[in-house]
């Protein structure tokens, strides 16, 4: 079903898996880009390390919890810079303790659903996804986190693709140094690869 380019793409990929010609490079981001990232996602169903099948580990509610650390990091320097009044450093604090919890139980995207009024959690999971990496913030998010979204907006500031290059840098933290880190320790023998947000062992 893919066109010619894709197939000799893939194939290339394949190739250099099979003759273990490897490629590893990390970007700007802390991000790292293998054979496996670059493999397409429905052939690396077919990748095995000594006969053992890989299973890819995923993280429920990545991209919000991402922006939770993110939030979380860049709080000091927007109290400092910012000089918030203390009634609305408590709100701040109250509106990223509702988040972090939201994220943390799996919750955010039901309870947009509700913040949107859309029944399809889908189609409020896209939303979420646009006020965190779009230029603006609707009206809605900006009513249920209004101290939130001055935040997020001071973050964006002029270029509001700093928000994912930040992210970035967390994912990259979080799932390399702290995930990747403890398994190491636990499994030490075993293999793991990320794939960005995710694990393959």
């Amino acid at each position: 079903k893919l066109d010619l380019e894709k197939q000799q793409a893939n194939q290339i990929t394949i190739d250099k898996i099979k003759n273990k010609d490897w490629y590893f490079v990390n970007d700007e981001y802390g991000r790292i880009h293998t054979n496996i990232t670059i493999l397409a996602r429905n052939l690396r169903q077919f990748l095995s390390v000594e006969n053992q099948n890989l299973q890819n580990i995923d993280l429920v509610n990545s991209q919000p919890l991402f922006l939770y650390l993110v939030l979380s990091s860049f709080l000091p320097k927007y109290v400092e810079e910012y000089t918030i009044r203390c009634a609305l450093r408590s709100k701040l604090l109250e509106e990223l303790d509702l988040y972090s919890q939201l994220v943390q139980q799996g919750k955010l995207y039901d309870f947009a659903s509700k913040m949107y009024g859309k029944t399809n959690r889908e189609e409020a999971k896209e939303l979420i996804f646009r006020e965190i990496f779009g230029p603006t913030l609707s009206k809605q998010f900006r009513d249920t986190f209004p101290t939130l979204s001055g935040m997020l907006q001071k973050i964006k500031g002029k270029d509001y693709r700093r928000v994912a290059w930040m992210m970035q840098r967390q994912e990259s933290k979080f799932i390399i140094s702290q995930v990747c880190g403890r398994l190491m320790k636990i499994i030490p023998d075993q293999f793991i690869s990320t794939i960005h947000d995710s694990i393959l062992t």
